[in-house]
């Protein structure tokens, strides 16, 4: 198993050489070994930099060249669940696309927010596999809510096959600066039960499996005014396996 890395990135990026209006955009990845979400970059034909973005290290590709999810998610439609699946190669000629691996993700409401899980080359085995969790947030910091308690309908991604993936609530109580609450599948069961800090939340997560249970950390963001969105990964350092990303909106 790889030792995990807890990374968040935060970016400023311009949407275009006309020095349109900044947004910042702050994730995380389980394991940056190869696969990093931040701010895209890449700004060149259907491509947009400043947006919500992931990176891949391949052979024709640096992990830095990161592609906004917006232009990704065209490229394959979403499932029952709600769940782009993007597999390698991508039908582009020029550049090459291909070797990039399996994307499984979503987005949280109508945000430019992300959330999915990457390996190298899909089930049955997800080798190589990491979540992540990215969102454009703007002045969110200023509009955070404090008081009240607000539920999110919450979609988990894991190991993902279309039907399968995990659905529930998350309740972010304001007032009391918790966000707490569980998702789960036929399969796999994750309760959050974390603190609110800015319109960041970390605490603890515990996973219920076929493997047994683990206990790991949430960690997460909200998105959008009055915290319209969040998103975040529950992570196992004693089984990776289980390591979930999710997202949801009000």
């Amino acid at each position: 198993m790889k030792e995990m890395t807890f990374k968040t990135a935060l970016a400023v990026a311009a949407l275009s050489a006309a020095s349109l209006t900044q947004a910042a955009v702050v994730g995380g990845e389980s394991d940056n070994t190869y696969v990093e979400a931040g701010t895209s970059t890449v700004d060149a034909g259907p491509h947009t930099s400043g947006l919500a973005g992931i990176g891949v290290e391949t052979n024709s590709m640096d992990i830095d060249d990161k592609v906004d999810f917006q232009f990704l998610s065209v490229f394959s439609p979403s499932d029952i669940d709600g769940v782009h699946t993007l597999s390698s190669p991508i039908d582009v000629d020029d550049p090459d696309h291909s070797g990039m691996g399996v994307f499984s993700f979503a987005q949280a409401g109508s945000e430019d927010v992300w959330f999915g899980e990457w390996s190298e080359a899909g089930g049955p085995n997800f080798e190589h596999r990491a979540v992540y969790y990215v969102g454009e947030k703007g002045n969110v910091d200023a509009t955070m809510p404090t008081s009240g308690q607000v539920d999110y309908t919450v979609t988990g991604i894991n190991q993902h096959t279309a039907g399968g993936a995990l659905g529930g609530t998350l309740t972010a109580d304001f007032g009391g600066n918790t966000v707490t609450g569980s998702f789960s599948s036929s399969a796999l069961s994750i309760g959050v039960d974390a603190t609110i800090s800015g319109s960041s939340f970390s605490g603890d997560a515990i996973a219920i499996g076929g493997a047994g249970t683990e206990t790991g950390v949430s960690v997460g963001e909200f998105y959008g005014t009055n915290a319209a969105a969040l998103a975040g990964m529950a992570t196992f350092s004693g089984n990776s396996d289980y390591d979930t990303a999710f997202g949801g909106a009000r």
